[in-house]
């Protein structure tokens, strides 16, 4: 396998980026990383944001959007007291010139792509099952297992859209497995919903094609995933029989949607809408480790009207793409409606990549 450097001139972005996603994730190894790989992952941004300002010349938008971001930013920790200035300086000089360089380049070095998810997903993989059993990183739950393996194959699917090529189905297959063994209900949703959009898309009317999958995937599960009769206890029978334990959650995430909602309503309606929320006047959060536990609350949290702007145009974007990509890009927002993804999390690179390349498409 050759990736083909010398014939590559966009090979240098390809792996800045790639080299940003590594320092994102392995900075949740430990607390001592977190502040130098948040450091390192800027510096490596803002290298490669002045090489895409070289490379692609960028419109106007990208940099209104820099001015703009930053406005919201700042007067949301003046304001408001939620936004850490730190991510504000991430999202714009980490995550958003990755998200340029996946929106403007035409084609990718595949072989280097391929290979780098592949040790991505060994590595976390390695992380869930022997370092910390059940969890990927210490300060997270089991079910961000999905997570990651979402954005995996949305790198996965970017790369070989750009070739004209599909995501073969035992990676869809493999997809939902991964989310199953997270365990949490948001990455089995998402799993499923990804398996049965794919499915139907492909196959639904070629009904051994259907027997055949429908039997691999029953026998994958019954010989590789040791807590079966977890998940079937656990998300079947005390969800039908409503759990305690089950209702609360559902119950403390209803709640944080519905205090949110009555601050963005309430008599600070307008200062809220446009500028965001503080998260500790959610008092549903206090249960739940003072965490929204929806990326587009917290997204628009943090940077108030800038972030309804970023969801408005990737919503917009989604739906032009190819059938995998707006897929995946689908399944990772409905992943992102339980848990939080973006500010500090790779995840902020799939809006921010919707969005910049609508940018590049309507300039």
């Amino acid at each position: 396998m050759s990736i083909r450097i010398g014939t590559n001139k966009n090979f240098a972005l390809e792996l800045w980026s790639a080299v940003i996603i590594w320092i994102m994730i392995v900075q949740h190894i430990a607390p001592k990383y977190l502040y130098t790989c948040g450091a390192l992952g800027i510096i490596a941004g803002f290298v490669l944001f002045t090489r895409c300002i070289s490379r692609f010349g960028l419109k106007k938008h990208f940099f209104y959007f820099i001015v703009a971001l930053s406005f919201f930013g700042i007067l949301n920790n003046t304001l408001i007291g939620q936004s850490k200035l730190a991510y504000v300086f991430t999202t714009l000089f980490v995550f958003f010139p990755v998200a340029i360089v996946f929106s403007h380049i035409k084609r990718f070095s595949v072989n280097f792509w391929k290979w780098n998810i592949i040790l991505l997903y060994a590595f976390i993989l390695y992380r869930f099952f022997l370092v910390n059993p059940g969890r990927v990183f210490y300060n997270q739950s089991e079910n961000y297992l999905s997570f990651y393996v979402t954005f995996f194959l949305f790198l996965l699917t970017l790369v070989l859209d750009k070739e004209g090529k599909r995501i073969p189905f035992v990676i869809v297959i493999a997809y939902f497995v991964s989310c199953v063994i997270g365990l949490g209900r948001g990455g089995i949703l998402a799993g499923a919903f990804y398996l049965i959009a794919q499915y139907c898309q492909r196959f639904i009317n070629n009904r051994s094609v259907l027997f055949v999958g429908i039997l691999l995937l029953a026998i994958f599960m019954v010989l590789f995933i040791k807590n079966i009769d977890y998940i079937l206890d656990h998300y079947l029978t005390k969800f039908m029989t409503g759990s305690k334990s089950l209702v609360d959650v559902t119950n403390s995430r209803q709640e944080i949607v519905d205090e949110y909602l009555k601050l963005l309503t309430g008599k600070s309606a307008l200062k809220h809408i446009m500028f965001g929320v503080n998260a500790d006047n959610i008092y549903a959060t206090y249960t739940l480790q003072r965490n929204l536990h929806n990326s587009f609350l917290m997204l628009h949290a943090y940077f108030g009207l800038a972030a309804l702007y970023i969801i408005w145009l990737s919503i917009k974007d989604v739906f032009r793409k190819r059938f995998d990509l707006s897929i995946i890009c689908i399944t990772f927002f409905i992943r992102a409606i339980s848990d939080t993804f973006f500010l500090n999390e790779v995840g902020m690179i799939i809006p921010l990549y919707l969005m910049a390349d609508y940018w590049k498409r309507y300039d």
